[in-house]
């Protein structure tokens, strides 16, 4: 094997120059003339990939949720302090007078037993004027009584309950007292 070295001399410009520039420069000429197709296409697909992605993130950012995701087809959602029932009645009172029709919806969330997760409690009529559409019934039926109650599948699981268990809801915080209460499902 042969190695071959230039060292330039002291005028000499050490990364060959004008010439080599200009080699570079032919050869790139070249390359672009024979492949100009490729290069369209790859700047092409580039350009689509981009604009795709950057619509898509403007879609999905600016696109809104459902009207009624959050409280049925009501236009007004007017929270209540449940704790005292003279001051609640007057609030849903007044609240009648000033809308019209109305529908109440008991709510309280706890924490499952074992467990960091939540769980909403409701108390809502299954063919309220508005909390209707927020309802759906899979299997079972719709409770009948105080002492009955419907969950969701993700509840259900997270109690550990069947149709037709039994669920002491220890967890559920009491408005006036600490005692419990035992639900059918």
């Amino acid at each position: 094997m042969t190695t071959l070295a230039h060292r330039p001399a002291l005028g000499e410009p050490r990364h060959g120059g004008v010439a080599a520039r200009r080699a570079v420069i032919r050869w790139s000429r070249r390359m672009f003339r024979r492949e100009w197709r490729q290069q369209i296409l790859v700047m092409t697909l580039l350009a689509v990939a981009v604009t795709a992605a950057v619509g898509s993130v403007t879609i999905v950012y600016n696109t809104s949720p459902a009207d009624n995701a959050a409280f049925g087809s009501a236009n007004h959602l007017l929270r209540f302090d449940g704790t005292d029932p003279r001051k609640l009645a007057a609030g849903l009172g007044s609240a009648e007078r000033t809308f019209g029709t109305t529908d109440v919806i008991g709510h309280r969330s706890f924490f499952a037993p074992g467990s960091v997760a939540t769980v909403d409690y409701r108390a809502q009529d299954p063919n309220g004027e508005y909390g209707r559409a927020l309802l759906a019934l899979r299997r079972g039926s719709y409770p009948l009584g105080a002492g009955q109650v419907a969950v969701t599948d993700g509840a259900a699981e997270l109690l550990r309950l069947q149709i037709g268990s039994t669920w002491r809801s220890t967890a559920i915080p009491e408005r006036s007292s600490a005692s419990s209460r035992t639900h059918a499902i």
